[in-house]
């Protein structure tokens, strides 16, 4: 009975430290995974669609591709995640079609809500002591710590900079031309 009561307790223990972590990223892949079963079967509404065109320069010419490439990946933007979904490239121009994973913004949101109910303590014992205590280190040590003479970190500076550079203008210096191929 012990034995059984003390493995609850450390499963509890455990779960507490980063199981949710571990719930999360499962809940996670699974979204993913659907996710990605349905941009295979086209099984998505245009209108969730965005589609981003980003000018390149490329050094080199390519063929224009009127048609789309599948993709794989993920961003965020500005909170949102997006999964690429298809690109072309047109000209001087990538055109790339993403979908917004509502799915995974929810997951990640509730994970950042848990883990800060996770850490929150919720006692205002705790923290009018931590201001009382930031109180009385202003009040001892005053507005800043003064070094007596800093003069001696002005002048290791300087020395430790100065030798760093003849070190690297004596790596950069190539005494003889490239090979002729």
């Amino acid at each position: 009975m012990k034995k059984l009561i003390s493995i609850l307790l450390l499963t509890v223990f455990a779960f507490n430290i980063g199981g949710y972590y571990l719930a999360f990223k499962a809940l996670q892949v699974t979204a993913h995974q659907e996710l990605i079963e349905k941009i295979n079967n086209e099984e998505y509404s245009e209108e969730l669609t965005v589609e981003l065109k980003v000018p390149l320069a490329l050094p080199y010419s390519t063929t224009p591709s009127s048609e789309y490439k599948r993709v794989n990946g993920r961003f965020e933007y500005e909170g949102d995640v997006y999964k690429l979904v298809k690109q072309r490239l047109q000209n001087d121009t990538l055109y790339v079609v993403c979908i917004k994973d509502h799915e995974e913004k929810k997951l990640i949101n509730d994970f950042k809500e848990y883990a800060q109910k996770a850490q929150d303590t919720g006692s205002n014992s705790k923290k009018e002591s931590g201001t009382s205590s930031k109180q009385i280190i202003k009040d001892y040590f005053g507005n800043g710590i003064q070094l007596p003479n800093d003069r001696w970190i002005v002048s290791t500076a300087k020395y430790f900079f100065a030798n760093s550079a003849k070190q690297v203008t004596l790596l950069r210096d190539v005494p003889t031309p490239p090979p002729q191929a």
